[in-house]
């Protein structure tokens, strides 16, 4: 069981893996960007590092504004403890030049402090003098309850930062992957599309005189003439220059680009070709029978691509004919 997890992963991992060290340009791109976001986060942490001010044990007491300093937001945490209750709240305290007044912590004339830890909290929060220059910070509730002042850090962001590179790789790697997928189906139904017109030929060829080599030469030499070629018609051009450079045999070339492109239909016709040259089966037989099923399978296709084109338009016309009935209600609804 090991084994087979172990082997799933490396299958999956090695192309991702070696997609990675193709695209290195990619990687050390993403990982500019990575780096940049990660000295900006720190950066813009720098001016609320130097306003804190803290006691010899480390504890935040006190913010305070450096002289000639502008002004400055400090993302904070505060949390207070009592009796096994934890309660932790977020408060972003501003510090200007636009008061010389200095915070001075909880007002005496605060009625008496409610039971809830929550609320005494919020009551501590809603009392600070937030837009001073200097802002003390309480260390306790009016009970005596501790209070514990930390200065909240950018996590998420750096986390989000450090997650550009990896991200960016996978869907990039993903982005490929569909791209292979969209071509190789759309080969596919390229060749199988072609394959009863290549059926056709054929057969007037041979039905002409010709042997299987000379149709099937001519048929490639009308492909290189065309403008614009389906998959098929590569196929067969690169079947015929394969045969010329390699000096090898056509229908072992045709075997080898059958289990290349896997396709079934195309795998049926050359295993009947094979049948011919090897064991002298009636080829033109074996096509016509072969091309009349080829035949009706692209209609049955063609069936079913168009039934699949009405679902996809229905949506659209009902979006259109609801629009149709509101405006052409529309004028008696705003006489009511």
């Amino acid at each position: 069981m090991i084994y087979e997890i172990k082997r799933l992963l490396a299958e999956r991992i090695q192309p991702f893996w070696l997609f990675c060290r193709e695209k290195k340009r990619m990687v050390w791109l993403l990982a500019a960007v990575t780096a940049g976001f990660i000295a900006l986060q720190t950066a813009a942490d720098k001016p609320a590092d130097r306003v804190c001010i803290r006691d010899e044990n480390g504890r935040l007491m006190e913010l305070r504004l450096e002289e000639g300093g502008t002004a400055v937001s400090v993302p904070l945490t505060v949390e207070a403890r009592r009796n096994g209750e934890r309660v932790r709240e977020e408060v972003i305290l501003t510090l200007q030049r636009s008061s010389q007044k200095k915070n001075e912590g909880i007002s005496s004339e605060q009625s008496e402090s409610p039971e809830d830890l929550q609320q005494e909290l919020q009551e501590v929060l809603t009392g600070l003098s937030d837009g001073e220059s200097s802002i003390l910070l309480p260390e306790r509730l009016t009970d005596g309850t501790r209070l514990f002042w930390s200065q909240s850090r950018g996590r998420s962001s750096l986390l989000a930062a450090l997650l550009i590179l990896p991200l960016g790789m996978l869907f990039l790697y993903r982005d490929r992957q569909q791209k292979v997928i969209r071509s190789r189906k759309r080969q596919v139904d390229e060749i199988r599309r072609g394959l009863p017109s290549f059926h056709d030929q054929l057969l007037l060829l041979l039905s002409s005189g010709l042997i299987f080599h000379d149709a099937f030469a001519r048929i490639a030499e009308g492909s290189r003439r065309r403008q614009t070629k389906d998959a098929l018609q590569l196929l067969i051009m690169e079947v015929e220059s394969a045969c010329q450079e390699t000096s090898s045999s056509l229908i072992t070339v045709l075997e080898e680009k059958a289990r290349e492109v896997g396709v079934r239909e195309f795998s049926r016709m050359v295993r009947i070709i094979s049948e011919n040259q090897s064991k002298g089966v009636d080829l033109k037989e074996k096509l016509e029978s072969e091309s009349e099923i080829l035949w009706n399978q692209r209609k049955k296709l063609a069936e079913e691509r168009g039934k699949a084109a009405e679902t996809k338009l229905s949506f659209p016309l009902a979006v259109l004919l609801v629009v149709l009935i509101v405006i052409t209600a529309s004028p008696a609804i705003l006489d009511m």
